[in-house]
Order: structure tokens, then C-alpha cells, then sequence
């Protein structure tokens, strides 16, 4: 772990040409667009029209309701972005605290890494200081809902303003 990367997923049409193995389309239009312009910082952000296509559409609602429900629990809105809880997820998910508790760590420590770097741009330092405030908020949830994991309990894990 180390790369912070910026997402845009969307749905709908695309061509992928076999010969060049070039893509391109709608969705590849939109998806390009969401990465560029909305997400601006390191996230994955999922386009409310692929969202709302997702409800709206009955065959895909309805055959995959299940899903839809599983992968709400991953979803967190902010300023009208929807983008992926990698790390509630990663959390949650996982069999093992100990290790979740250990990436919960490295991200920290990668994101104060690149904020006391000295020569950061005032750009690129905006997209540390928003990922350090998404890190801190999944700790504090964290902590709320594990009130007895001892592994939380300790501030260790949240980085200072």
C-alpha cells in the first residue's frame, strides 16, 4: 500500500475494439469525466446516474436486491459524491482485526508521510489533508461501533491535525 489512486465507475455503453484493445463510449466518456473533475481527491466515486439506473431499473433491482443491499454497506456520500469506504470496508470484511488494525496503521502513516513533506504543493496537499479527515472519521466510527476492541480504543491510530 502506498498509491492513492482517483476512480470514476459509470454504466452504460462501450466499445472495446479487439484489435487495438482501445475502449472507448459513454460510460468510458463519463467514467474519464468522473475521475478527472468530480472525485478530485484519492477515491473511488460511483456515478449517481449509475446509481440511479441501479434503483430504477427493475431487472436490475429486482434480480440483484441482495446484492444491492451488500454493496450499499461500502457506499459513503460526501458533497454529493458517492464514492467507496475502502476502509470500513477493508474493516469489516476482513477475518483478521489484527491486520485490518496494521493497514489502518500503514494508511496513516503513508498520508503524514505525504503531508510533512515539504516541498507539496498547496493542490496536492488538499488531497492529503481530505484523506486524512476520511481517515479520521472511519477511526471514530470505528471506535463508536467496536466499543470493546481494545485495538480501537487507543488514538494511536488517528492522525493529528
Amino acid at each position: 500500500m502506498g498509491i492513492f489512486i482517483r476512480v470514476g465507475v459509470s454504466f452504460g455503453n462501450i466499445y472495446i475494439d479487439p484489435e487495438s484493445e482501445q475502449v472507448f463510449g459513454p460510460a468510458m466518456v463519463r467514467s474519464y469525466e468522473i475521475e478527472s473533475r468530480e472525485a478530485i481527491h484519492p477515491r473511488i466515486v460511483v456515478d449517481n446516474d449509475a446509481l440511479r439506473t441501479w434503483t430504477a431499473d427493475p431487472r436490475l433491482r429486482d434480480s440483484l436486491q441482495e446484492e444491492w443491499e451488500y454493496i450499499q454497506k461500502f457506499l459513503q456520500e460526501d458533497n454529493d459524491k458517492c464514492f467507496v469506504n475502502y476502509l470500513e470496508t477493508m474493516f469489516f470484511e476482513s477475518d483478521d482485526t489484527q491486520q485490518s488494525i496494521n493497514l489502518l496503521s500503514t494508511h496513516k502513516e503513508k498520508i503524514v508521510e505525504q503531508l510533512d513533506r515539504a516541498n507539496l504543493s498547496d493542490r496536492v496537499r488538499q488531497k492529503f489533508v481530505w484523506l486524512s479527515d476520511y481517515h479520521n472519521s472511519v477511526i471514530q466510527r470505528l471506535i463508536v461501533r467496536c466499543p470493546g476492541d481494545t485495538h480501537l480504543t487507543n488514538s494511536e491510530l488517528l492522525i493529528a491535525p
